[in-house]
Order: C-alpha cells, then structure tokens, then sequence
C-alpha cells in the first residue's frame, strides 16, 4: 500500500477535535517534496457509520495551491478491520477556511507540528482513548 500503509505501529498524533469525530494526521508518515506533502489522516468517529469507526486516509496536500487529495482510505471497524478499502487517488479539492481539512493543510504545510498525548501508541489504542474522548464530551 501507498505510504508504508495504516498500521498498528506507533505513530505520532496531532488532532483536530469536531464534534462528532476527530481528525488525527501521523507526523512520523509526514513527508515533503518541494511545495507537497504526504501524510496519513485519520478520521476517527465517535458512532460507527457502516460498521466503520475510523477512515484511515493517505492524503497528499498541494501546499503551494491550497490543495488536497485522498490518494488511498481504508475503513476500519473499532477492532482494527479493514471493512473497505479505495486504492484509486481521487481528484485535487481545494480547501477553504471553514473546511475541516483547512486547519490540518496548514498544520501540514508549516511543517511544526503540535504534539499531542498518545503518542507511541498503536492507531488503533489510540482511536479507543479519542472514541472515549468524543463520548464524555457528548454527556
């Protein structure tokens, strides 16, 4: 898989907290080519849609243009399956303030990322600890 694949090895997490969901990009997958930058985002979900509780995405961000695009996702149950998978790179979006994707391009792009705790766990550890984040906070 492209990008060294979604893991159960320790990453290193940044997050962008939304409601119902968590966005969470791997510094330890970033990589920079020129004004570019690839990643692995992972959208984790407080209530499963599908069976699915986490959208594990390899993303590449156009730092230059604003832009982004999904080169692969896997959605992942809780227990760490893959339910579904898309190989195909989708289309070049641009990304506009208000977008959840727009604080993450930044963040990307920059290059200094914020560390957050969980660091050295497993993805999948790690989606328990923010599941159980998003759960408390709804109460």
């Amino acid at each position: 898989m492209l990008g060294g694949g979604a893991q159960a090895a320790p990453f290193d997490a940044v997050s962008f907290r939304k409601g119902e969901s968590a966005l969470v990009y791997d510094v330890g997958s970033l990589t920079r080519n020129g004004v570019s930058a690839q990643a692995w985002v992972y959208l984790i979900v407080r209530s499963p849609m599908d069976g699915a509780s986490m959208v594990a995405t390899y993303r590449e961000f156009a730092c230059d243009m604003g832009q982004t695009r999904d080169v692969s996702r896997r959605f992942v149950s809780p227990e760490g399956v893959t339910l579904r998978a898309v190989e195909a790179p989708g289309e070049w979006q641009t990304v506009n303030p208000g977008d959840e994707r727009f604080e993450l391009l930044g963040k990307v792009c920059a290059g200094k990322p914020t560390r957050v705790s969980g660091q050295k766990m497993s993805v999948f550890d790690y989606q328990t600890v923010v599941r159980d984040a998003l759960t408390s906070g709804a109460r």
